[in-house]
């Protein structure tokens, strides 16, 4: 049984963050190659960035391990899934790098709310099409 599959018990939040670490753990070269690209689009109120260069980290094992599990676990009507399986585009060959900033999250007696996200995304994949097959699966 691998670590994904063991964590698929635990809470959403620990499944995630401990997939995000994983991804992390593959070589810090990945991060130097895209950020510089990437960086420019990210808000300048942002407090965490993650990027990842998917073309130097695809055929690690843990990247393919964490892909399976998304696709796995992703919720059907998510944007992950979306991007995941979509014939819009192949995210493991047509996406070259990837970029996750984020805000703050509130953190209050009653809990904590996530700060708002955004991912930033550079390859060979014509954003129309993917545009329009999100505007159709997200139309509401």
């Amino acid at each position: 049984m691998s670590l994904l599959t063991r964590m698929h018990s635990r809470s959403p939040i620990v499944r995630i963050t401990v997939v995000l670490f994983l991804l992390l753990l593959i070589p810090s070269v990945g991060f130097a190659q895209t950020a510089d690209k990437l960086l420019p689009y990210a808000p300048k109120e942002s407090k965490m960035l993650m990027a990842a260069d998917i073309q130097t980290v695809k055929s690690s094992m843990i990247f393919r391990e964490a892909i399976k599990f998304l696709k796995k676990n992703a919720k059907k009507d998510s944007a992950l899934h979306f991007v995941l399986n979509t014939d819009a585009f192949n995210f493991e060959n047509d996406v070259s790098s990837v970029l996750v900033a984020s805000q703050a999250a509130t953190i209050t007696p009653n809990g904590a709310t996530p700060g708002e996200s955004v991912v930033i995304v550079a390859g060979t994949f014509d954003a129309e099409k993917v545009k329009a097959a999100a505007m159709k699966k997200f139309e509401n």
